[in-house]
């Protein structure tokens, strides 16, 4: 007869008192983007080419520096590919090659498969960032939506941080607006599951210039958009 997953007083009480029961890792943009938090799944969403990737790099690296452990799988890009990008944060690819030794930083091979992203989210890291949910191996759309609704719950169930990358559709720049939760509808269950949604809008996709929309946080207010400009030299986004 198969137990049921009830817990004691006690056991419930030591979850929510563990010292890292919803720990907040360190924050690139503290005070003005709601952090990471182990335990729940946040989504950063943008156009192609929008600079989620570039983001996503650049918060994988301080999370590391800060002394936390942290995986980039990589569904988009090859980890040659990879490399490439991230190099231009440091001064020449040697420099990128020795931060990469001294911090044992993990990356996986491209197009690993969904069951292979939840045996590594069991293995007890702080962050786990997913680089992008759109490039999971699937047959049709239901499938996708069963897939990422699978792994936004290992957060929760593993203590783990999740930052996934979604896709959304380009803005019409005839008709710019905001960036809301509609624009997640496009991809299933993303805009359920997802304990924080944030989303890179430019009105003009040439532009330096960038917000960081809050669209979502579950639990917390809604920050106030984040101006930040893209240096195209690091491929880094400083705060405006």
């Amino acid at each position: 007869m198969t137990s049921i997953p009830l817990l004691t007083a006690q056991e419930w009480l030591d979850q929510v008192e563990s010292g890292d029961s919803g720990e907040a890792l360190p924050n690139l943009f503290d005070g003005f983007l709601p952090p990471l938090t182990k335990g729940r799944a946040m989504l950063l969403g943008g156009p192609p080419g929008g600079g989620k990737t570039a983001l996503a790099l650049q918060i994988w690296r301080h999370v590391i520096e800060c002394g936390k452990n942290a995986i980039f799988v990589t569904l988009e890009m090859t980890p040659s590919d990879l490399f490439e990008r991230y190099a231009r944060q440091f001064d020449n690819e040697e420099q990128c090659k020795q931060w990469i030794r001294d911090n044992e930083a993990q990356v996986t091979e491209s197009y690993i498969s969904a069951p292979e992203i939840e045996l590594i989210m069991k293995e007890g890291h702080d962050l786990v960032i997913i680089d992008h949910l759109h490039e999971l191996q699937y047959e049709d759309r239901m499938g996708l939506e069963r897939e990422v609704k699978r792994l936004l719950a290992m957060a929760p169930a593993h203590n783990v941080a999740l930052l996934a990358l979604a896709q959304l559709r380009r803005p019409d720049p005839q008709f710019p607006k905001e960036p809301s939760m509609h624009d997640f509808k496009e991809s299933g269950v993303f805009e359920q599951k997802g304990a924080v949604l944030l989303s890179i809008y430019r009105e003009d996709e040439h532009s330096d210039y960038a917000q960081v929309w809050t669209v979502k946080n579950r639990f917390g207010a809604k920050h106030p958009p984040l101006d930040v400009k893209l240096d195209k030299t690091q491929v880094v986004f400083h705060r405006v």
